[in-house]
C-alpha cells in the first residue's frame, strides 16, 4: 500500500505526519504474523499500529482502552497472540493463540446496535474504498466515530492512504468535546445521524454557521428526510452525503442528492472489481462486495429490511428489529421518530416499546424540543398524541412520553437501542 506521507493528524496533545507514524511503525517487527489486541485512546498509538499491521505484517485490532478488562476478554471470540494498551510488544500480555497469520488484516468490531460488539477481520486492500471517489480538494476531517468501528476505520485509512486529507481528533467522543475540536479549522466530518442532531440541537446556531464545513457524511444510521433538510439549511456551502456501509459488507452506496434513501438504480447497477452488487431478496438486503469480509464472490444477508418506495430505496434496520406489536397491530417505531421528527418544535425523538400487561406493549417516546420552541412540555405532548393517532392510528400514539434536554445517544454516537 502507498501511504499519504505526508498528511497531518492533529490531536490535542500535537501534530504528526503520517510520515513520522510510518517510521515509528516499521520498528514493531516482533509482532510480525501475530494477532495483536491494542486498547488505546492515543490517535497516534492507534495509527501507528494500523500501519504497522499493513508495513511489518500482522493481524490487529484497535479498541477503546476501557475495553480491555478480564471480563471482556474472556467473552472475546476472536484469539489474539498479544494484547497491550500500548505498542511496546515487552509490555503487551500474552493470550492463548497459537497459528500465525498468512497476511496483514484488520479486525473491526460492530457496534453492538443489537448485539455484542462482534469481530469481522477484513484484508487491508478491501479497507481501500477510495478508488472511485470523486474529487474530495484539500480536507481536513473529524474523526467523530467510536475507536475501531469500520466507520472509524475509513476515516482513519482515508487520512493514511489519500493525499490531502488530514485528520484532527477531538480529546474524547463525547459530543461537548467533538463540538470543541469542530473549531480547529475542520473542513469535513463524518459520523452517525444521532451526532449530527445531537450538534443541531444543543450547539448555539451562531457557532455551527461559523464552520467552514464543505463535506459532511453520514453512515452508521438511516438519514430521514428532516434531517437532511435541518443540514442544508444550516450548512448551504457543504457537500451532503450519507452512506450505507456495513461492518460485514464494507461501503455499499452512497448518495449526494439531498434524499433520503438510495436510487432504486443501484439495483441494476452493473458490478465491477470496485462496486458492490445490491439485490433485494424476501425484503432483504444482500450485496455481494469487494470490500466486504467474505470478498468480492459472496452474497451477504444483511439481515436489513428495505422498502422501495417512490424509486427509492429505504433502509429500515435490522429484522425483528425496530417493529412491536400494540394489540395486535405493528407499529413501525423507525416510521413513528420519522413523522414526530417533521412535527413543529420538535428537534429530535426516539420511539420505544412500553410493557402493557393488556396489549403487550404501547409506544413510548423520548423527545426534545426546539431550543426557539414557545410550547410548554404539556402543550407539545397533546399535540404529539393528536397528530400521531389521527394520522399514523391509534395504536401509534405514545402513551408514554419523556421530555429530554438533550439527545441520547450511545458509546458509538448511534441513538440509545431500544
Amino acid at each position: 500500500m502507498r501511504f499519504a506521507l505526508g498528511n497531518a493528524v492533529a490531536t490535542p496533545a500535537g501534530t504528526r505526519t503520517v510520515g513520522e507514524l510510518h517510521a515509528a511503525a516499521s520498528t514493531l517487527a516482533a509482532w510480525v504474523g501475530r494477532r495483536i489486541l491494542l486498547a488505546s485512546d492515543d490517535p497516534h498509538e492507534q495509527l501507528t499500529g494500523l500501519l504497522a499491521a499493513a508495513i511489518v505484517g500482522f493481524e490487529l485490532a484497535v479498541v477503546p482502552a476501557d475495553w480491555l478488562t478480564e471480563e471482556w476478554l474472556a467473552t472475546v471470540r476472536h484469539r489474539f497472540h498479544w494484547a497491550g494498551t500500548g505498542l511496546d510488544p515487552a509490555q503487551a500480555r500474552r493470550c492463548d493463540a497459537v497459528d500465525l497469520v498468512d497476511e496483514p488484516r484488520l479486525v473491526v468490531h460492530t457496534s453492538g446496535s443489537t448485539r455484542a460488539p462482534t469481530p469481522v477481520s477484513h484484508r487491508f486492500e478491501a479497507l481501500d474504498t477510495f478508488g472511485r471517489l470523486a474529487d474530495l480538494g484539500t480536507q481536513r476531517w473529524l474523526m467523530a466515530y467510536r475507536t475501531g468501528s469500520y466507520a472509524w476505520t475509513q476515516v482513519a485509512m482515508l487520512g493514511l492512504l489519500v493525499a490531502g486529507q488530514h485528520l484532527r481528533f477531538a480529546r474524547s467522543s463525547d459530543p461537548a468535546d467533538l463540538l470543541d475540536a469542530l473549531d480547529d479549522g475542520v473542513t469535513a466530518v463524518s459520523s452517525t445521524p444521532s451526532l449530527w442532531r445531537w450538534l443541531l440541537t444543543c450547539a448555539p446556531a451562531e457557532r455551527l454557521r461559523s464552520l467552514g464545513l464543505t463535506q459532511i457524511t453520514l453512515g452508521g444510521e438511516a438519514a430521514d428526510q428532516p434531517l437532511l433538510d435541518r443540514l442544508r439549511s444550516a450548512f448551504p456551502g457543504a457537500r451532503i452525503t450519507h452512506v450505507y456501509a456495513s461492518t460485514e459488507c464494507g461501503v455499499v452506496m452512497a448518495c449526494s442528492d439531498g434524499l433520503a434513501g438510495f436510487p432504486a438504480s443501484v439495483l441494476a447497477r452493473c458490478p465491477d472489481d470496485r462496486a458492490p452488487a445490491v439485490e433485494l431478496r424476501d425484503g432483504t438486503l444482500r450485496v455481494r462486495s469487494p470490500y466486504g469480509a467474505a470478498g468480492g464472490e459472496a452474497w451477504v444477508d444483511t439481515g436489513d429490511l428495505v422498502e422501495l418506495v417512490d424509486g427509492r430505496l429505504h433502509v429500515r434496520g435490522r429484522a425483528g428489529h425496530g417493529t412491536i406489536n400494540v394489540g395486535g397491530q405493528l407499529v413501525r417505531l423507525d416510521e413513528l421518530e420519522a413523522f414526530v421528527h417533521e412535527l413543529p418544535d420538535v428537534a429530535w425523538a426516539r420511539a420505544y416499546p412500553v410493557r402493557s400487561a393488556l396489549v403487550g406493549a404501547l409506544v413510548g417516546l423520548e423527545v426534545v424540543l426546539a431550543t426557539d420552541s414557545a410550547r410548554s412540555e404539556g402543550e407539545a405532548e397533546r399535540d404529539i398524541r393528536s397528530a400521531c393517532r389521527q394520522d399514523l392510528g391509534e395504536q401509534c400514539e405514545p402513551r408514554v412520553v419523556r421530555f429530554l434536554a438533550a439527545p441520547a445517544l450511545a458509546p458509538s454516537l448511534k441513538r440509545v437501542a431500544r
